[in-house]
């Protein structure tokens, strides 16, 4: 009679099947669970800008360069509009000229397009403001338009400080130097 003789298995052998018998079961997991699906979003956040553009009405700019700084004004305004509007971003702006004094041409506001998109200047063509605007001085093409249009931004000319280092102090409170009161310089 012949005998079968069974050699018993090395605990070695036992845990090697047992490793790769699990490393098999997560390979086999792993390529039958489904794939992860991955949205990207991509967002651009972008704060909110107050800008205040201020311009120089003194009669140290000549005519010419008031018209550009005016349409460079504009630009400015329309070109930052457009960049915060296609990200979704709240911006305002304000328009300011100085001479003698200052003077809010457009209100911080948020309806950019709104207000700059079709601004203009007028300027009074000789002098100085109270030239265009003393009792019984003629009136100039284009100078009631642009009072009556909101668009139009009137140009107030004057002195800045620097003027007092030529004319000296103001000759009164509410006075303004002309050229009869600026003697220096």
């Amino acid at each position: 009679e012949a005998r079968v003789v069974r050699k018993p298995r090395s605990k070695l052998a036992f845990a090697a099947v047992v490793v790769v018998t699990a490393v098999l079961g997560f390979i086999v997991a792993a390529l039958l669970r489904p794939p992860k699906v991955v949205e990207k979003h991509t967002i651009s956040i972008t704060r909110a800008m107050d800008v205040a553009i201020v311009l120089d009405a003194s009669t140290s700019i000549v005519s010419p360069d008031w018209v550009k700084m005016v349409r460079f004004a504009r630009q400015v305004a329309l070109t930052l509009e457009r960049d915060f509007s296609s990200r979704n971003a709240t911006l305002r702006v304000a328009l300011i000229q100085f001479s003698t004094g200052a003077r809010v041409e457009v209100p911080m506001t948020s309806r950019v397009l709104e207000r700059f998109h079709n601004m203009t200047t007028w300027q009074c063509p000789i002098g100085y403001d109270w030239t265009c605007f003393k009792p019984g001085a003629r009136r100039y093409p284009g100078q009631d338009a642009c009072g009556a249009d909101p668009n139009c931004i009137y140009r107030h000319k004057g002195f800045t400080e620097v003027s007092a280092g030529f004319c000296g102090p103001l000759p009164g409170i509410d006075q303004v130097h002309n050229t009869t009161t600026c003697l220096g310089g």
